[in-house]
């Protein structure tokens, strides 16, 4: 379970991309972070039963990196390493389609070995158990029984690209993220 929480003063790009992040990612809740410092962000999150926080930073008007860290009762540790955000596409600019309500998260990596480091980074992040490797965008279907929503990770010219889909019935969710792994 992860609390999404934007950076202190954060564009609309960045609050729309929390908003869209809550709306993919099962037992997540959302929240402007204001003023509140990373342990106001701990208390807050242990408090909801979250054992996860996952900041999203806003630069120059858009989002600019993606950060994760553990909670516990007596403390907070950052997830070593965060993605840097190259682009962004907005789910309002994806699909009018509604969100249905997501219970499961699977992530596929089919960017081969290059793209193991940000799949390890989002797992242990969003604290899953495993990811899968597949060859083909078609392979996701297989796995209906297991998640509503999968989080496929693809290589760019430069980066990885994360994009979320519901499995069955097979569609893209939103929203479509450019990334880069910062260690």
């Amino acid at each position: 379970m992860i609390l999404i929480v934007s950076s202190r003063r954060p564009a609309q790009r960045t609050r729309s991309l929390v908003k869209d992040l809550n709306r993919v990612i099962p037992n997540s809740a959302r929240m402007n972070r204001g003023k509140k410092s990373i342990k106001d962000l701990q208390k807050i999150a242990v408090g909801m039963g979250y054992d996860r926080i996952m900041l999203i930073g806003s630069r120059g008007g858009n989002p600019s990196t993606i950060k994760f860290l553990k909670v516990f009762p007596d403390g907070f540790e950052y997830i070593k390493g965060w993605l840097r955000i190259i682009h962004v596409t907005l789910r309002r600019e994806i699909t009018k389609r509604r969100t249905p309500t997501m219970h499961s998260l699977c992530i596929f990596n089919i960017a081969g070995e290059p793209g193991y480091d940000v799949a390890g980074y989002l797992q242990e992040g969003l604290n899953l158990d495993m990811f899968r490797d597949i060859s083909s965008l078609e392979e996701i279907s297989r796995y209906y029984d297991e998640c509503d929503c999968a989080l496929l990770i693809s290589p760019l010219e430069e980066g990885f690209m994360l994009d979320f889909y519901h499995v069955e019935p097979f569609f893209e969710l939103g929203p479509r993220i450019g990334v880069d792994l910062i260690e």
